[in-house]
């Protein structure tokens, strides 16, 4: 047995784990949640059976130093067994390999699933995993050779791909034959020239039509002469003074509104426009009058003017101060030049193209601009607000833009002059083309090319054919002894249904799968026989087009062939190592496992460690062991997980109900000092579903009913008395009350309370 797991260090989430004085029983339960090391834990077991270090070493913490080593220390059967980050460290004689087996999800898919059903790999790997010893050398051989082929054969398509796609259209089974020329390279200037050509002939016969369709290249527009005006419009009014102190002027015509709340800007206005000394109302000389000296100078027609046009600018640079993109236009330029260049004045198209990148980069960046320019202008005329007597103004970021304008104005121009030589060229080019000289001039060129184009091909290509030729060889003379291993192995693997296929349709069918009926399949391939199962569902063959085994049932089924090993072996002394092996099964399923898994102890290994993260599962298998085993959880602590042991008293071994029920208690004892409403309420709503359960079988109406309606309906039908519906509902009113906080409550109110509340759902048994 392994007992004592003393160390784990720098494995994936193991930085230094391990305690040496938990000691692992005939049956260890681990429990874990999920990237808690279970799957390391596994493949740490499994680098130990097979010896290959990579398990541990692809598993390398992140983040260590590389002078750190990953390292593993075990006690397995009073022995100290070690990895000591580069090999095992085993006692002589300590024969552990053949007395450990591991389940988890590589065994799954190596075994019984890839993509939802037994393929032929999954076969094959069937049958390796019950060989052991019997062939296991001649397993070893025909692996290393299929590999070996399948390396060979894999650089052969490679290479014959590679090869292809450089001659063209002649394929390799067609220039292998071609004897090699020494003199091959005097064909090769002159094919390449010749090659060119006819690519650029047979490319304008084929699209003449299209070619004399294609349309010249636009112009390119733009108009910046909007941005320009709001500039100028913006320098202006900023230059604009008037001898006026604006800030004091606002505060007296604030404090004026202050003073007389019912006084309008439009009934100043007016007054100020009579033009008169005196007041229309009450026939006073008013012409010295400090308020009316102040209204008179803010609702000047001067003031009001520029307050005016400040106000329009404002507008306007919010509005209208945008950058008209050309981003379109551009991408409609590109596609014509792209066009032309298919067929003609490539190198003058290519300096269009570097135009248009300038003209992109400088359409963002006069947006850029644009936007910086927008936040200037507006503070400028935010800022003219507040002063008329201040003309000085920072313009530097619109200056930039304008100057970013007058640029990419220029390179507009220098843009078009070239797009219009190139559409009189393009004009003369599409004039004289025709079917008739094309075809003279491809017809002159294949006489040339055919000839020369194999010898130059062959040459070219030598030392990748001769590389061909040998590997064809080679693989032949691969698969010339695969074929004679495979011979020998045939009869070793044909007794594997013999021997388990029994076992494994009576464990498929104890762990809840009497739906399915399994069948040998032996069909021929060859000389050679691929030995598995097929899988029937009420008689209906599953497969990839009609049926798909659950989760479950594939879950089942791969347990079904790991356990029918185990059972006819009997090796007393096997360790099992299983991750999470009932994934996806239901309570009962769960339970039949655990039903098998004592079956099997009897004889059939020496030690089971089980890992896995669901709770029920956890709480499930410990019911069914009563002896001999130790219950532990992979906890983190830090950066760090450790194995811890429980008790099985711990609250993972609770239902929810029994959790919520075991809080109340303790609450009422006062081992604990807090407690929620909510935790109250609950308890009442499941204490009294899981004890009027045969009744609310037989009433429907109590189905899916709230709490209150439930207590109603029980008292209804005569399950409840009056008085316990009375108390029942009191307490229930309490809880669901707006107007009372629980929370509120001192301490010894609430318990009060709650033991009440907990003495009322007992009196329900008087």
């Amino acid at each position: 047995m392994i007992e004592r797991i003393k160390s784990i260090k720098n494995i994936g989430t193991y930085e230094n784990s391990g305690n040496g004085r938990i000691e692992l029983d005939r049956f260890s339960y681990i429990y874990a949640a999920n990237t808690y090391g279970k799957t390391t834990f596994c493949d740490i077991i499994r680098s130990l059976k097979t010896l290959d270090c990579s398990y541990i070493l692809k598993r390398r913490r992140i983040g260590i130093k590389p002078t750190e080593k990953c390292e593993v220390d075990f006690t397995i059967s009073g022995k100290n067994v070690k990895f000591d980050g580069s090999t095992w460290i085993i006692p002589a004689d300590a024969d552990i390999s053949k007395n450990i087996e591991v389940f988890d999800v590589n065994f799954v898919e190596e075994n019984v699933f890839t993509n939802g059903v037994i393929e032929h790999k999954n076969k094959e790997n069937l049958t390796n995993f019950i060989l052991g010893e019997r062939s296991v050398e001649l397993v070893k051989i025909l692996s290393e050779l299929e590999n070996a082929s399948s390396q060979k054969k894999e650089e052969f398509e490679s290479l014959k791909s590679s090869l292809e796609k450089n001659i063209g259209d002649i394929s390799y089974d067609t220039i292998r034959k071609i004897p090699y020329d020494e003199n091959f390279k005097d064909k090769e200037s002159l094919l390449i020239s010749i090659k060119e050509a006819l690519k650029e002939y047979v490319k304008q016969k084929s699209n003449i039509s299209d070619i004399k369709k294609i349309p010249s290249i636009s112009l390119l527009s733009i108009d910046c002469n909007s941005i320009k005006d709001i500039v100028k419009q913006v320098k202006e009014i900023c230059g604009v003074v008037i001898d006026v102190d604006l800030t004091k002027l606002l505060k007296d015509i604030n404090k004026f509104k202050e003073e007389t709340p019912n006084l309008s800007d439009s009934w100043i206005k007016e007054g100020i426009k009579l033009k008169t000394n005196k007041c229309p109302f009450c026939g006073e000389d008013i012409a010295q009058n400090r308020r009316v000296k102040i209204f008179s100078e803010y609702f000047s027609e001067l003031i009001v003017a520029l307050l005016d046009k400040v106000e329009n600018a404002q507008s306007k640079v919010m509005r209208h101060y945008r950058n008209c993109s050309i981003g379109t236009l551009i991408n409609k330029i590109r596609q014509q030049t792209t066009n032309i260049s298919q067929y003609a004045l490539r190198d003058e198209c290519e300096i269009i193209e570097k135009a248009l990148d300038e003209i992109s980069e400088l359409d963002i960046r006069l947006g850029t601009a644009i936007d910086r320019s927008r936040e200037e202008l507006y503070s400028a005329l935010t800022d003219k607000l507040r002063s008329f007597t201040c003309c000085d103004y920072d313009f530097t970021d619109t200056n930039a833009a304008i100057k970013v304008i007058e640029e990419l104005e220029l390179k507009v121009a220098d843009l078009n002059e070239g797009i219009s030589a190139i559409n009189i060229i393009f004009e003369e080019f599409k004039n004289s083309l025709t079917l008739e000289s094309i075809d003279n001039k491809i017809k002159v060129l294949n006489s040339e090319y055919y000839g020369a184009n194999l010898v130059l091909i062959r040459g070219m290509q030598n030392d990748e054919i001769e590389r061909l030729i040998q590997l064809e060889d080679h693989i032949t003379e691969i698969r010339k002894k695969i074929k004679d291993i495979r011979t020998k192995i045939d009869d070793s693997e044909s007794k594997f249904l013999d021997t388990y296929f029994a076992e494994i349709q009576e464990i498929y069918k104890k762990l809840g799968s009497e739906n399915y009926r399994l069948e040998r399949e032996t069909p021929p391939r060859g000389k050679k026989k691929v030995y598995g199962v097929k899988i029937y569902f009420k008689d209906n063959l599953v497969d990839q087009n009609r049926f798909c085994l659950s989760e479950s049932d594939k879950r089942a089924l791969a347990l079904s062939i790991f356990l029918a090993k185990i059972k006819v072996d009997k090796n007393p002394n096997m360790i099992l190592v299983l991750d999470d092996p009932i994934t996806s099964f239901d309570q009962d399923r769960m339970r039949l496992f655990a039903l098998l898994l004592q079956e099997l102890s009897k004889s059939c290994f020496a030690q089971v460690i089980l890992l896995m993260h669901y709770e029920n599962f956890f709480r499930v298998i410990n019911t069914f062991t009563k002896e001999n085993k130790s219950i532990l959880q992979i906890k983190k602590d830090k950066d760090n997980h450790i194995f811890v042991p429980l008790s099985t008293d711990d609250n993972i071994f609770k239902d929810n109900y029994e959790a919520l029920l075991d809080k109340v208690i303790r609450f009422i004892n006062a081992d604990i000092n807090d407690i929620a409403e909510n935790d109250v309420r609950i308890l009442f709503e499941k204490y009294l579903h899981m004890y009027y359960a045969y009744e609310t079988s037989k009433t429907c109406e109590l189905k899916g009913k709230s709490l209150h309606d439930f207590i109603t309906i029980l008292a209804k039908n005569g399950y409840l008395s009056s008085e316990c519906e009375d108390e029942l509902l009191d307490r229930l009113r309490f809880l669901n009350d707006s107007s009372h906080s629980f929370n509120c409550y001192s301490e010894e109110e609430k318990r009060s309370f709650i033991k009440e509340a907990y003495n009322c759902l007992h009196n329900l048994h008087k």
